[in-house]
């Protein structure tokens, strides 16, 4: 994907800036768009004009390759596109199979972790213990040449598909060893890891003790309060303060559907007219 500029017709000019392989900035100095919420108040549509509108499940062409828009941030004053939203497994799962964030070219070609997939094609690997499967954007470059050549060979590996011209996705097992973190992990029980390998998912990330990673793990006050307080909001009578029991997880369980590898998020061979770009 490149660097696309978008001329309205008004004459002003859109700027979409792939940020890695999973979000695009949307930005323009001079121009904002109409936006059309959902009814949890998230953006759904961005309309510029009639002829550039950036929605929920449609497609964009950045250079010669287009991008699937699933879900819309506004990151004020831009706004940004994401193939799909991070899973929860690819911050505490992704580190059982070893190795760091370097080692997956987390800010290049990767885009996602999953645990699950709704193909059933990409099911059929002989393989029915806990594992994962991580997305990548496909490039032509040296890096990511070198990264395909090397994760076949990891200890781990399993097996590759193309799961759309652009994309592939790498299916790796969870050590047996692991097994238990796997589902404390289902259960959203993260800070009942074992220290081995809350040490581990710390180093893969490189988060520091000072990390809301870190603070979620080791259930610490300083993370606990702070949630407190995005909590409560605003208010005016002490009473209303919001307290969470130190005895709780500070972090949401996973929801199965949101880390699960959606058919929708496939990209389709015909692009959508309203968003093509020249």
């Amino acid at each position: 994907m490149k660097r696309t500029t978008r001329r309205t017709e008004m004459g002003q000019y859109i700027i979409l800036d792939p940020l890695n392989a999973r979000s695009v900035s949307v930005s323009s100095m001079r121009i904002k768009p109409t936006t059309l919420l959902n009814d949890k108040n998230e953006v759904v549509k961005l309309i510029y004009d009639k002829s550039l509108i950036l929605e929920k499940g449609s497609q964009v062409v950045l250079g010669k390759e287009p991008f699937k828009i699933s879900y819309i941030e506004d990151a004020d004053p831009n706004f940004i596109l994401h193939a799909s939203k991070l899973t929860k497994a690819s911050y505490f799962l992704m580190p059982a199979i070893g190795e760091s964030r370097d080692y997956f070219i987390w800010s290049r070609q990767f885009v996602n972790c999953f645990i699950y997939v709704e193909d059933e094609r990409y099911l059929d690997h002989g393989y029915d213990k806990p594992c994962v499967y991580l997305l990548y954007r496909f490039s032509k470059s040296t890096q990511y040449s070198k990264f395909e050549k090397k994760i076949q060979y990891h200890d781990n590996f399993i097996k590759m598909y193309d799961v759309d011209p652009f994309h592939v996705m790498y299916v790796l097992k969870i050590p047996e060893s692991l097994y238990s973190e796997y589902d404390l992990f289902i259960k959203g029980k993260y800070s009942k890891f074992h220290i081995k390998y809350k040490e581990q998912v710390l180093a893969f990330h490189k988060a520091s003790k000072s990390s809301d990673l870190y603070g979620i793990l080791h259930k610490t006050r300083k993370f606990r309060e702070n949630l407190e307080n995005k909590l409560t909001g605003v208010i005016e009578k002490k009473s209303d303060i919001i307290k969470i029991s130190p005895n709780v997880e500070l972090h949401d369980p996973p929801i199965m559907e949101n880390e699960m590898y959606l058919n929708n998020f496939k990209i389709k061979k015909t692009m959508m007219r309203n968003v093509e770009f020249e």
